[in-house]
């Protein structure tokens, strides 16, 4: 990682957060990839765990089972 400063350039932020990065945006390298100050802060979804499947019919779902 490397410190955080101001954007001089727009582009899309690598973490896929949805948002552009705009110039004067706080931002920082990660990986070599430029992303949100505070982007840098949540890991990426690789290194999220994955929730457990469903015991019933075995996918893995956000809401209760149907």
């Amino acid at each position: 990682m490397s410190g955080t400063f101001a954007a001089r350039y727009g582009g899309p932020c690598a973490a896929e957060c949805g948002s552009r990065i705009y110039p004067g945006d706080d931002v920082e390298y990660v990986d070599d990839e430029l992303v949100h100050a505070d982007c840098a802060d949540d890991p990426p979804a690789a290194a999220r765990p994955a929730p457990p499947p469903c015991p019933a019919c075995w996918t893995v779902h956000a809401g209760e089972c149907m």
